[in-house]
């Protein structure tokens, strides 16, 4: 459904003589002012100094980008889950191979039967 526009043309003088021209002109001045940018140059160095700032902090303390110190902290936290997900379903086992094996044969699925049709794991 489409909206409707009305459009009427006053020629009444009266009703145009009252509207407040001026009025209207200095709210949308005053909106205009409202969403405009107040920042100076001192605001802009301001901003551009934390950000170099910022930067050389991060190159300085946290060191180079290495996706190795990821793996390894990803690797141990995963093994975590795993054991500990496997204490609670009732391993006694702290190893991850014995936890894995132990979820396997608590949650088998169905795909796993194929697998030595397939050329085994």
């Amino acid at each position: 459904m489409k909206p409707k526009v009305e459009v009427e043309i006053i020629t009444n003088p009266e009703v145009v003589a009252s509207t407040d021209f001026d009025r209207s002109i200095a709210e949308i001045h005053q909106e205009i002012d409202n969403v405009s940018s107040k920042a100076d140059k001192w605001d802009y160095f301001a901003a551009i100094a934390s950000g170099i700032m910022c930067g050389m902090l991060d190159v300085l303390w946290t060191g180079d980008f290495d996706l190795r110190e990821g793996r390894k902290v990803s690797d141990e936290k995963v093994k975590d889950i795993v054991v500990r997900t496997a204490k609670l379903m009732g391993c006694e086992d702290d190893d991850l191979t014995a936890s894995v094996a132990f979820l396997e044969k608590k949650f088998p699925l169905p795909a796993d039967g194929n697998t030595p049709d397939f050329g085994g794991g």
